[in-house]
């Protein structure tokens, strides 16, 4: 791609994005393009992550359009092949963000257990994988959830109870319900919910300082459909 053409892309993408984001913020038909970003930032948690990039690519482009204008379409700042890439990545990645699902880990490669699956066992394996969570499933439903927590609560209330090899995890019933794990939360989204929801849980489960366990993905967000996959916080990485 010679100059010109670089120069033809970067504002074509700064283009598509101002459309866009007009398009979605209420009143930003006649604010310009600074304060456009501003507004779009406490909406689109994509554009606050961007915003200070965004606002350079937003000077470099009234660069060009005035350089453009006074020099006869000659231009004295040339964007390179790198920031035009870098541009247009950003640009796709709020236009078309990735889903909840795009990020998750997938029911399919989850380490599950079964109500009748030895307890030791599982114990063991998640010792040895550091696994904190194991979702208990049914025929692909999930009807608990297995985790360190259950185990200590188990021990507390049953004192003179100890685990011992023939203890199948549906022994622990009364310990297995996601509101039995009283130091965590957790929710369940719909698999194409937007990325933007999902920071959303953990950033308002910071401000009251609750640990978020996992997010649930179903296919409409409902616990009485099949688990599709996960979402810790080790997972908002991806992003």
């Amino acid at each position: 791609m010679d100059e010109k053409e670089r120069v033809k892309k970067f504002i074509q993408l700064y283009n598509k994005l101002d459309g866009f984001l007009r398009s979605h913020i209420q009143g930003a038909q006649h604010i310009d393009h600074g304060l456009l970003l501003q507004d779009s930032a406490r909406k689109f948690a994509v554009v606050q992550r961007h915003l200070s990039e965004l606002r350079t690519f937003a000077q470099l482009r009234n660069i060009l359009v005035h350089d453009m204008y006074r020099y006869q379409n000659e231009v004295i700042a040339i964007p390179t092949q790198e920031i035009v890439d870098q541009y247009e990545q950003t640009v796709r990645a709020i236009l078309n963000p990735p889903t909840a699902f795009g990020i998750a880990v997938a029911a399919t490669g989850l380490f599950t257990a079964t109500v009748e699956d030895n307890a030791l066992k599982i114990m063991t394996e998640m010792n040895e994988k550091t696994f904190t969570h194991v979702p208990i499933l049914e025929k692909g439903y999930m009807v608990g959830l297995f985790s360190e927590n259950t185990v200590f609560s188990y021990l507390v209330r049953e004192k003179e109870s100890i685990i011992d090899e023939s203890m199948k995890i549906g022994d622990f019933d009364g310990f297995l319900g996601l509101d039995q794990h009283p130091s965590e939360k957790f929710a369940f989204l719909p698999r194409n919910a937007a990325i933007d929801q999902v920071q959303g849980i953990f950033s308002d489960a910071m401000k009251t300082h609750t640990r978020i366990g996992m997010i649930f993905l179903t296919a409409s967000g409902k616990p009485t459909e099949k688990l599709l996959g996960i979402i810790t916080a080790w997972d908002l990485a991806k992003i």
